[in-house]
């Protein structure tokens, strides 16, 4: 549960980091990777109320009913996670899931009965605050794709392909102290 929470952490704060570290994963991967351990998560709960409970299992309606919204709620978030981007509606359906399982952690590790896991919601208010980071310095976030492949644009024709030289003069002109990655013949622009 705590490693599904930290891949939701960092997938929630993306966009925000993206905008200051092009490097930074995509957040579907983050947030897919929570929703699979978020399911493995399930799955052990069940084996564990089922398999290896003294008695059969015992749910009434209401449980049956939270079990269900947060499982859906959770699969909701994966199965958007990459369709965000084709439909204005998937997207906004990402937006309230994810804020969704935001607002759980938020209020669920405020009023922890143990103590010292109510600090876990020190990092959940944080990735709130990173998601909303401004951009830093007329940083210029890099496009989709990663080296050699092109990127499609929603609003218009696939993006230019980004070349190990273009990265390179990218990385040097935010951070010329640095070591140039790629071939030597593209050291500095």
């Amino acid at each position: 549960m705590r490693l599904a929470i930290c891949f939701f952490l960092a997938g929630f704060a993306a966009p925000g980091l993206r905008k200051w570290l092009a490097w930074y994963p995509e957040p579907a991967m983050l947030i897919q990777a929570f929703v699979a351990a978020q399911l493995i998560h399930f799955c052990s709960v069940i084996m564990l109320h089922t398999k290896f409970a003294d008695g059969p299992l015992r749910l009434d309606a209401p449980q049956v009913v939270i079990v269900l919204v947060g499982f859906s709620i959770v699969v909701g978030a994966g199965l958007t996670a990459t369709l965000c981007t084709r439909s204005h509606i998937y997207g906004a359906a990402q937006i309230v899931l994810l804020y969704l399982i935001w607002l759980i952690l938020a209020a669920d590790y405020a009023k922890h009965p143990v103590k010292t896991l109510r600090l876990v919601v020190i990092p959940v208010v944080l990735a709130l605050v990173l998601r909303h980071l401004p951009v830093w310095g007329g940083l210029k976030t890099l496009p989709k794709a990663s080296v050699g492949q092109s990127a499609p644009d929603a609003n218009g024709p696939p993006a230019q392909t980004v070349d190990a030289t273009s990265a390179n003069q990218l990385i040097w002109q935010y951070f010329p102290s640095r070591e140039p990655i790629g071939p030597p013949h593209a050291i500095r622009p």
